[in-house]
C-alpha cells in the first residue's frame, strides 16, 4: 500500500497543480513497481521520478512560474512501514 501527500507550496506558481502532478507519479511508479520491489529502493525512485517531472514541466511553462510542492510517502507491507519526505527547493 502506498500512502502519499502533497502540499503546494504557496507563491511558487501552480503549487496545487504540482502537488496533483507529484501524488499521480508516485502513484504511477508505486503501481508499476514488481509487487515484490523494495521499499527501500523503490522510496527514491518514487521521489527521483516525482522531482524530474516536476521540475521538467516548470521549464516547459515558465509563464506560470515554476510550481513547487512537498511530498511525504509511506509504503506499507506486512506489517512494515517505510517512510520518506521531500522539500524540493524550486
Amino acid at each position: 500500500m502506498l500512502i502519499a501527500i502533497a502540499d503546494g507550496v504557496s507563491g511558487s506558481g501552480p503549487g496545487g497543480d504540482a502537488s496533483r502532478m507529484a501524488v499521480k507519479i508516485a502513484q504511477r511508479v508505486f503501481l508499476d513497481s514488481k509487487p515484490d520491489a523494495a521499499p527501500v529502493d523503490l522510496m527514491p525512485e518514487i521521489f527521483i521520478t516525482s522531482n524530474q517531472s516536476l521540475d521538467d514541466a516548470g521549464m516547459e511553462n515558465r509563464v506560470l512560474g515554476r510550481g513547487a510542492t512537498t511530498l511525504t510517502a509511506a509504503i506499507c507491507r506486512r506489517a512494515l512501514a517505510w517512510a520518506m519526505a521531500l522539500i524540493p527547493s524550486h
